[in-house]
């Protein structure tokens, strides 16, 4: 079994402890499931078990996972700060005793789950913690940094209901879209060509959490109405009409790279490939 190293100095956290809430992560899990290749689908329910799928494993991350062990923390997120244009390793990703970030936390996960010849037990943890970060590198406020723990520090009411902005996007948005977690991940799946989901599917963790970053600068916070100094934004129908689409787009999207993820790393596509293809793509 592996153990965590846990170096460098305390640093004040600044994100909150969970990012899509629980039907969020099965949604995803859901999309990528019905994405994988047979023999990434074989060797996923190899190491789950036949009975245990992706959904079910989607929240382990954070509970009981996290909880157990507070030093993967910070695993869950990036924080790049909401004005600057991307990714900073040695600022947004520095050694903390609550763990580095997300983008470090995925090419290590992914890592241990494509050595074929590695420990099952550690396998199987690291397909737990991909199937949950690469959904969390896609929520927009667990790539930003604007001095707001996540936007829990940001109290707005939501259809009447006092919350705070992160919550409204982990979990209020979704939930009123009044859709089953199958029921979803089907109407998101159906929404984009074959084409269209290979071209959603290119590209690197890097790339996809700058990606999710540019989201987080253009609508969690912009589409929030003007209020008065110290008065609590008051969101509704308005607000969800505005940012429903943003959320589905975010889902669709890490479904299927969760997907391209797990088929490249369990017999599909080398590392190597992958990385040419993208500067290819870079280079075009």
């Amino acid at each position: 079994m592996r153990g965590l190293v846990v170096v460098g100095l305390w640093l004040v956290a600044t994100q909150p402890a969970f990012a899509w809430g629980p039907q969020g992560h099965r949604v995803i899990a859901d999309v990528a499931e019905k994405n994988l290749t047979p023999k990434a689908r074989s060797a996923v329910k190899a190491l789950l078990g036949p009975d245990v799928t992706l959904a079910d494993v989607s929240s382990f991350a954070d509970n009981p996972y996290r909880v157990e062990h507070p030093e993967t923390y910070n695993w869950h997120f990036v924080d790049i700060p909401l004005g600057s244009p991307a990714y900073d390793p040695a600022r947004d990703c520095k050694p903390d005793p609550k763990g580095d970030c997300v983008i470090a936390a995925l090419e290590r996960e992914i890592a241990i789950l494509r050595d074929q010849h590695g420990p099952s037990d550690d396998r199987l943890l690291a397909l737990k913690l991909l199937t949950h970060f690469v959904g969390d590198e896609h929520q927009p406020l667990h790539a930003e940094d604007n001095q707001d723990k996540g936007g829990n520090a940001v109290a707005v009411r939501w259809f009447g209901k006092t919350t705070n902005l992160h919550r409204v996007w982990d979990t209020e948005i979704i939930t009123e879209t009044g859709l089953s977690e199958q029921g979803y991940a089907g109407q998101l799946n159906a929404t984009l060509t074959k084409a269209q989901k290979k071209s959603v599917q290119k590209g690197t963790f890097l790339d996809w959490a700058n990606e999710t970053h540019g989201v987080a600068q253009t609508v969690p916070y912009k589409q929030l109405p003007p209020v008065a100094p110290g008065a609590v934004p008051e969101l509704g129908d308005t607000y969800f009409q505005a940012t429903v689409p943003t959320v589905d787009r975010q889902l669709i999207r890490a479904g299927l790279r969760l997907a391209s993820t797990l088929n490249q790393a369990l017999g599909g596509t080398p590392a190597s490939t992958r990385a040419e293809a993208a500067a290819n793509d870079v280079a075009r």
